[in-house]
């Protein structure tokens, strides 16, 4: 839900508009990274958890960082796409 609220945004868009697309996203955030990390971390042994853990925050970072280099591309892709169609006036 936040995602569409922040595609609404505008440059006339104030403080508060932004503020309660944020807290719905660190809400959401908190509904899906929780029970995740919990899962993953739960068949772990207790001597070897610092072990998962470090892998587990390199493989969370390397993901997004691969996610929103690929969703740039493509968001660039489109753009060259539509722009032959549709120039900008």
């Amino acid at each position: 839900m936040a995602f569409f609220g922040f595609s609404a945004m505008s440059l006339q868009s104030g403080a508060w508009d932004i503020f309660w697309d944020q807290i719905c996203q660190g809400v959401g955030m908190a509904f899906v990274f929780v029970p995740l990390t919990t899962l993953t971390m739960d068949a772990i042994p207790r001597a070897e958890t610092g072990y998962a853990t470090s892998l587990y925050s390199v493989v969370r970072n390397i993901g997004s960082s691969v996610a929103y280099r690929s969703w740039r591309r493509g968001w660039r892709a489109g753009r060259r796409f539509t722009s032959r169609f549709w120039p900008r006036t």
